[in-house]
């Protein structure tokens, strides 16, 4: 995993971007928990040269609207972490999936784009806010907020 020309989230005009990978949606994947590199210190463009298993049948990983979502952060210290960006990717697209036994090395690099959310009052997040009584419901709509306001 790589990124490139984050946007500085700190006073020294940089980052400290790490990357969180989990598989969504978590009702698909109820097993498998969200993982996570280690944080790069002052760069906007870091290389995390780490490896990330998730182990999936071949069913899970043929699953319709099975996808890998990457989340990427600022570190701070005194504060809570900035939200830099989010990239989504169908398991389904990614090599190696599907008795592609080929090595690591072989692999053809997937580049996604950062998105940030808007802020945008859409009738089905405000269907969803109504949803007490669902803590996923509820867990997702926090989360958007929280990605929003950042």
């Amino acid at each position: 995993i790589s990124c490139k020309n984050l946007r500085p989230c700190d006073s020294n005009g940089l980052s400290d971007p790490y990357v969180e990978v989990q598989l969504c949606p978590r009702f698909l994947y109820p097993h498998l928990e969200k993982q996570q590199t280690s944080v790069i210190k002052k760069t906007l463009n870091p290389h995390f040269n780490e490896k990330f298993e998730f182990r999936l049948t071949e069913k899970e990983c043929n699953l319709s609207g099975g996808i890998v979502h990457f989340i990427v952060m600022d570190h701070d210290l005194m504060w809570s972490n900035d939200f830099e960006g989010e990239a989504f990717l169908e398991i389904w697209k990614i090599t190696g999936i599907n008795n592609d036994n080929r090595a690591v090395e072989e692999l053809k690099q997937i580049e996604l784009a950062l998105t940030h959310p808007k802020v945008v009052r859409s009738r089905i997040i405000e269907i969803l806010e109504q949803r007490i009584t669902d803590k996923i419901a509820v867990d997702f709509v926090r989360r958007r907020r929280e990605k929003e306001n950042q």
